[in-house]
């Protein structure tokens, strides 16, 4: 998991989908520049742990233009949105929420190309 904080303290979840490489929700590049740190689900006496770094690149998806839209997907590049995780793989990442729903999420999978396109 990172933990992405922003101007204005604004705060984004992500997480890493290769070395070096974070996923969050595109409509966190309003308040870069970002810092990702990792392990940031550790407990506070273990905050050692954790690894803060400033964000490089920022590469949102090309169709993004606001979340409602769809595209909601950002990838960072570091020197090192929350996801849904289902059996212990990412499917999605939160985008927004909208009235009285929990949330929605940008299903991954279909995306892929367009990650492993930017990625190498």
């Amino acid at each position: 998991l990172a933990y992405l904080q922003g101007r204005n303290n604004h705060s984004c979840g992500g997480f890493l989908v290769a070395p070096n490489w974070v996923m969050t929700a595109a409509q966190c590049l309003a308040y870069k520049p970002l810092t990702a740190t990792l392990g940031a689900y550790s407990t506070p006496r273990r905050q050692q742990s954790w690894q803060t770094f400033q964000v490089q690149e920022y590469h949102s998806h090309p169709r993004f233009t606001k979340p409602a839209d769809g595209d909601d997907l950002l990838l960072l590049k570091s020197d090192v949105g929350d996801p849904l995780i289902c059996k212990g793989k990412a499917i999605g990442i939160f985008s927004y929420r909208r009235g009285r729903w929990v949330g929605l999420y940008t299903h991954i999978a279909r995306y892929l190309p367009w990650v492993n396109s930017v990625i190498k």
